[in-house]
């Protein structure tokens, strides 16, 4: 047995390894036991249990068997069995990795790379080509230098970037008018790259410069700005770019210096690419048999990508991908924030309070990084005290309803596909909690998001709903009719959490992942917890995950402790997350609960300030959004499914990954 050092991470692929990731295991695992437990599958030799070192509620711990076949066949027996060494409780198994190379930049164990194939064949995207060495060195050195003498450099959030021909506006998506014409030796490379089959006729050409660690986020280059191929070439240093599209397995492509990469059809209109920002990547080895070898990346690499501009409508074959057709674009993040700041005074309150329009609805991400969402805070309030107050005066519970429309509701229709195209990672422990229900399950997943539960179990099905119209559309995108009639066994509709259509007792499983840290009260919280109890048959389960005020990587609680630095408080650290936990501006909130509590008479809530609008951050070439949430403390969820009273009954209660989770049963 030994504490964790190095760590373990999901594995990289879709093999299976020799390392287990054990589950429900209990706060204080017994390492003997499950040693024990495991033996028969290693030859009878109690494999290595490595326990995790200095975490707060982790209930879990890792088993290395001696190979990947004895790991499968112990999985295979053990999962979801129920272990009288755990008290009854079901073991949860996966399989893992060692992590010899922790992502940069705070990624976490579920950002852990897919290993890049070093030839287009192996990606097996049509469209896609990769020419090696396109580039001799000397000509890498011209590009390079010519790149470095021009005076129009243009800072991005990590990146600095060059236009020749056109300027790219990265707030429209678009194509300015023609400047600064390709020069000399990118020209003469664009000419060569014009003989080049399916090769564009190249106007337009973007020097984008990396430095370690730093990447792109995922994009499909704007249909209706450009035509034919994209063309990029790679110089100075390595990468391994990224491949996604909705339904298909994520992919990654080795791209080493001066290799010309070419994503022509369905490569270059469907599928998103993305250069992940880490400082080293997992690349098969030459000739593809062996371990994958950590490639780390180079201090400086350069791309040039080469395009044609359009001028017409795009009449692709991917009209689901295209904003000619089916997917017209909405405004930026940024183009939507300039114009909530040119806004007449209320105008952005009023828009967030009432119904969003197609743009919000439809907000689409390009090129720029993670919008930092960050909590609302008002001065001095208590939770308890709004509490108290909305249970008094269903005017208050109004108001409460009020500030989630405008501080959750809004935020995430603006954010919806951006923020939808970051989630696409499955928890472990919600399909451990999936793969627990009976073949032909009704699953209500209440809050969807992207939808991306939906395809976990093929014999289920599932009813997604969302508050959110944006992130509704979204997951909506997911029901489309796979080849052969395999379509996914599962719906979507627009519908409140707070009053859910659903018949009383019609689900065998409920989902509400993420979703309850958003309510603003106790009381309010407790109505979602009582409407999922309601749809739940007798027998039936429910899993609900909240934010914690144990965060790992400390990330929110960092930022509640410079809000009470700020605030003058030298309060200790939970008192400093508890600022964090409050219900957003307007800080007349907590003054008007106080005041109803004295008056009895309800105040309206003020004028939305200033800083609830989304902020264009002009130094990082982002925008920020701010959306309210509350930190659930140890006990407390557990605490609210208490007061469900005799129809619920908690079954397990759980930490993962920053999140307090708890399963409870309707029992009657």
């Amino acid at each position: 047995m030994a504490r964790e050092r190095g760590g373990f991470c999901r594995p990289r692929g879709p093999q299976p390894t020799r390392h287990l990731l054990l589950g429900n295991v209990g706060p204080t695992p017994d390492a003997a036991a499950l040693a024990d437990l495991l033996a028969p599958f290693n030859g009878g030799h109690p494999p290595h249990i490595t326990l995790p070192g200095g975490a707060l509620g982790r209930t879990h711990c890792f088993a290395s068997l001696s190979s990947p076949e004895a790991a499968a066949a112990a999985k295979a027996a053990l999962h979801c069995a129920c272990c009288a060494s755990l008290g009854g409780r079901p073991l949860s198994l996966s399989f893992a990795e060692q992590r010899d190379d922790a992502p940069s930049d705070g990624a976490s164990a579920s950002d852990a790379p897919v290993v890049a194939v070093r030839t287009a064949a192996e990606c097996g995207i049509p469209g896609l080509a990769l020419l090696p060495g396109f580039v001799s060195a000397a000509e890498e050195a011209a590009l390079l230098a010519e790149a470095d003498a021009a005076s129009h450099w243009q800072p991005l959030a990590r990146r600095r970037v060059l236009h020749f021909g056109h300027v790219f506006d990265y707030e429209t998506r678009g194509v300015g008018e023609p400047l600064h014409s390709i020069p000399p030796a990118a020209r003469a490379l664009a000419d060569r790259i014009q003989g080049l089959p399916a090769a564009p006729a190249i106007d337009q050409l973007t020097v984008n410069e990396y430095a370690p660690g730093v990447g792109i986020s995922p994009h499909v280059e704007t249909h209706s700005a450009f035509t034919g191929a994209i063309v990029a070439l790679s110089l100075g240093g390595t990468a391994a770019m990224s491949f996604r599209r909705e339904g298909h397995t994520p992919r990654a492509l080795f791209l080493p210096p001066r290799s010309l990469l070419i994503m022509a059809g369905e490569a270059r209109y469907a599928w998103q690419h993305s250069v992940p920002q880490r400082k080293t990547d997992l690349v098969s080895p030459d000739g593809g048999a062996g371990e994958a070898e950590a490639v780390p990346r180079a201090p400086r690499r350069v791309s040039l990508t080469f395009r044609q501009v359009r001028g017409f409508p795009c009449d692709c074959s991917f009209p689901a991908y295209c904003d000619s057709q089916l997917a017209p674009l909405a405004p930026t993040r940024l183009a939507l924030a300039r114009m909530a700041l040119k806004a007449p005074e209320g105008g952005v309150a009023a828009a967030a309070a009432g119904r969003e329009g197609p743009a919000a609805e439809q907000q689409q991400q390009q090129g720029r990084q993670e919008e930092q969402q960050q909590a609302q805070q008002h001065s001095d309030g208590d939770d308890a005290v709004l509490a108290a107050a909305a249970a008094a005066d269903p005017a208050l519970d109004r108001q409460l309803a009020a500030l989630e429309a405008q501080h959750v509701h809004a935020v995430y229709n603006a954010i919806a596909p951006h923020f939808a195209s970051t989630r696409f990672a499955v928890w472990p422990r919600v399909r451990a909690f999936l793969e627990g229900l009976s073949p032909g399950a009704l699953i209500a997943d209440v809050g969807c998001g992207n939808g991306k539960y939906f395809g976990v179990r093929p014999d289920v099905f599932v009813l997604g709903s969302d508050r959110s119209e944006g992130l509704a559309l979204v997951a909506a995108r997911r029901l489309a009719p796979r080849p052969a009639g395999k379509g996914l066994r599962a719906d979507v509709a627009v519908a409140d959490g707070m009053a859910l259509p659903h018949r009383p007792g019609c689900c065998d499983g409920v989902l509400c992942i993420a979703v309850l840290h958003h309510i603003a009260s106790p009381a309010r919280r407790l109505a979602l917890l009582r409407q999922l109890l309601r749809v739940l048959r007798p027998g039936g389960r429910a899993l609900v995950t909240v934010w914690a005020t144990q965060q790992e990587n400390m990330r929110k609680a960092a930022a509640a402790a410079r809000t009470a630095a700020r605030s003058g408080g030298a309060a200790s650290l939970q008192q400093q997350q508890q600022q964090v936990q409050q219900p957003p501006p307007p800080s007349a909130a907590a003054a008007s609960a106080s005041q109803q509590q004295q008056q009895q008479q309800p105040q309206p809530l003020s004028p939305t300030p200033p800083s609830a609008a989304p902020a264009v951050d002009a130094a990082k070439g982002t925008v920020v959004f701010r959306r309210y949430y509350h930190l659930f403390a140890q006990g407390e969820l557990d605490a609210l499914v208490g007061q469900l009273g005799p129809q619920a009954a908690l079954v397990d209660s759980f930490y993962d990954r920053d999140n307090w989770c708890c399963v409870y049963e309707r029992v009657r």
